[in-house]
């Protein structure tokens, strides 16, 4: 079945692809970019995606990421959680790398 995720492999690779949407096309709000981008997902996409798939969603990665969903730029994950700890001081590096895989 074309399209279908078929391991947490496909989840992940979507994650990424949804997030180098979203850093392109705030470049391209900057004016960084002169190529027009697709019309990007609702906010809270990344969250209802995830929960679909039956992945929970505790506050700490609801937190994760509605940062990476917001980010006008590229955050590596020492970023994300300084960003995640001011919402969410129980947030630790190993919450962010999961989040990151999923």
């Amino acid at each position: 079945m074309e399209g279908a995720p078929s391991s947490n492999g496909c989840a992940a690779q979507r994650l990424v692809e949804l997030a180098r949407q979203a850093e392109f096309e705030s470049c391209n709000k900057k004016g960084g970019l002169a190529v027009p981008l697709p019309h990007t997902e609702a906010p809270g996409y990344l969250v209802s995606e995830l929960a679909s798939r039956g992945v929970r969603m505790t506050r700490q990665r609801r937190a994760i990421l509605g940062i990476i969903e917001t980010a006008s730029r590229h955050l590596d994950a020492a970023q994300i959680l300084r960003k995640a700890q001011k919402h969410e001081p129980e947030v630790d590096r190993v919450t962010i790398y999961r989040t990151l895989t999923l």
